[in-house]
């Protein structure tokens, strides 16, 4: 009977852990292109699938953000020190007169949120692309020295095989880096290409298999114990 009970109190340990996973995931990122290279942590939670205003699965928000940001165009570098604040988790179609898209001081939209399937919405009213880890407004954090840097994806554009992702870079009053800002016809922010890993799917997808098997495993094992 104690190993029954032994197992129990594991079985629900575990659980408790797979909550975890499933609630909270880390993964690493980089991004090069256009003299601009970063590289880092996102930490980021499960959203309801409608959180952009489209029903868009594997939808998540970023809670948190660390590592470095340098632009050779303007000289920026430091450390990313997280998130821009206030954070906010509002698209243009989720957007409401109390709860408006959220912009930095010097003009910079996001959104924060994270589309573990590489399908961001098309949640930008009068802008018909999607498709990519961020959407059109990305994820807005602190570099050290005052400077506000961006992570977003121009969607995928006719022609493309693939989502245009951008990096855009501020201080606290002007845009230091973000070509062809406010175009709905060119892509915006300096193009380059990003990375996740392990990306958010397969880390749940591997949590989920050993998840079952530790089922299995103390299911057995405790009905062996019955049985004695």
């Amino acid at each position: 009977m104690m190993n029954v009970y032994f197992r129990g109190v594991c079985l629900t340990a575990l659980i408790g852990t797979f909550v975890q996973l499933s609630n909270a995931d880390t993964i690493s990122f980089s991004f090069n292109g256009g003299g601009v290279t970063s590289s880092g942590t996102l930490t980021i939670v499960a959203a309801p699938d409608n959180t952009s205003g489209v029903a868009t699965p594997d939808t998540y928000e970023i809670t948190g953000i660390t590592g470095k940001f340098a632009d050779t165009n303007d000289g920026i570098s430091g450390t990313i020190s997280g998130l821009y604040t206030p954070i906010s988790y509002v698209s243009g179609l989720a957007a409401t007169a109390a709860n408006p898209v959220a912009f930095t001081t010097a003009g910079l939209s996001y959104d924060d949120l994270f589309f573990a399937g590489a399908n961001a919405s098309a949640d930008c009213p009068g802008y018909p692309f999607g498709g990519g880890y961020f959407d059109v407004y990305g994820v807005a954090f602190n570099i050290s020295g005052g400077y506000v840097g961006e992570f977003f994806s121009d969607g995928i554009l006719p022609g493309k095989a693939g989502p245009l992702y951008a990096a855009a870079d501020a201080n606290s009053t002007s845009l230091l880096d973000n070509p062809n800002a406010g175009s709905h016809t060119l892509p915006v922010g300096v193009l380059g290409s990003f990375s996740a890993s392990p990306e958010p799917n397969a880390l749940r997808m591997l949590a989920c298999g050993v998840f079952a098997l530790a089922l299995i495993r103390f299911a057995g094992g405790s009905r062996a114990q019955v049985l004695k």
